[in-house]
């Protein structure tokens, strides 16, 4: 990591986004991966600049394009939900799978629900639990809750209330309010 970047960084840390802006701006026209990441979230959230979901994708392409697998999930999750560009399950199964080969928790959580739905790919819910194991087992807390409801319902796996506990509880542990949700209601019974 380079001296600007960490500079940036200790600046997104700090939720100071205007100072951090400028210096993602300098490194991600460079060619800088990681700034170009940065420089998509600020535009997504609208954190130190107006919030513009173009730009926001631009630059997550342009970081992708430096080989950067969370880079393809936050493409595939921008055709996925149709943010500034069309609506295109396909392209966002494709770059989820990217992310995924890359150890992207939260592009295996997104296959998850791609296969969970239909999106994309033949509707098929052993697969999707298979994704959400995986996507847990890399720590996105919205796969550990999926994961959770399966073993709850079912869904794909053996129907395991124990196991659905063990996945709410992890997930709440992160603060996921569907799974601290769950919890509750599985404690009434």
């Amino acid at each position: 990591m380079n001296y600007e970047f960490e500079k940036a960084w200790d600046y997104i840390e700090a939720c100071d986004f205007e100072a951090a802006v400028p210096i993602l701006m300098k490194l991600a026209n460079e060619g800088e991966r990681d700034a170009q990441f940065h420089l998509a979230r600020c535009y997504e959230f609208g954190d130190g600049v107006p919030q513009d979901y173009e730009l926001a994708f631009y630059w997550y392409t342009k970081s992708a394009e430096e080989g950067d697998a969370y880079a393809n999930c936050e493409i595939g999750r921008f055709y996925y939900n149709g943010y500034a560009v069309d609506r295109d399950y396909k392209k966002a199964v494709r770059l989820f799978r990217i992310g995924a080969k890359g150890g992207i928790g939260e592009a295996m959580y997104h296959l998850g629900l791609c296969y969970e739905h239909g999106h994309g790919v033949k509707q098929n819910i052993v697969e999707a639990a298979r994704w959400y194991r995986k996507g847990a087992k890399e720590g996105d807390f919205d796969a550990t809750y999926c994961l959770g409801v399966c073993y709850e319902k079912g869904n794909g796996v053996k129907q395991s209330l124990e196991k659905a506990i063990k996945q709410y509880a992890d997930a709440a542990r992160f603060g996921h309010d569907g799974a601290q949700t769950a919890l509750k209601r599985l404690e009434k019974k």
